[in-house]
């Protein structure tokens, strides 16, 4: 089976989500999100959005990763790599 890949990209101005979703090589979808504000929000219900949207369970993610081109201490990035976490941490913890 091949694997099943998000990607969530930061853009430079911390403003801009970008994520893509890939099975095996090839694009399955991708979403832009702008943010202005509560960047948790709409990261994880973008996240949502997505996968429903291409009827893909959170735990068959085989892969999250975390692109672009942002300060790593600012909060946008600490945001998304504690969401990264916790979606590793509840895929652990379901096998």
């Amino acid at each position: 089976m091949d694997k099943i890949i998000l990607t969530i990209k930061l853009g430079e101005n911390s403003k801009d989500i970008v994520l893509i979703l890939r099975r095996g090589g090839s694009l399955l979808d991708k979403a832009q999100i702008s943010v202005d504000r509560h960047f948790d929000h709409f990261l994880i219900e973008g996240v949502d959005k997505l996968l429903k949207r291409n009827r893909i369970n959170p735990m068959a993610l085989n892969q999250v990763v975390l692109s672009g081109h942002i300060d790593k201490n600012s909060s946008s990035h600490k945001m998304a790599t504690a969401f990264l976490r916790a979606i590793n941490i509840r895929k652990n913890a379901s096998k």
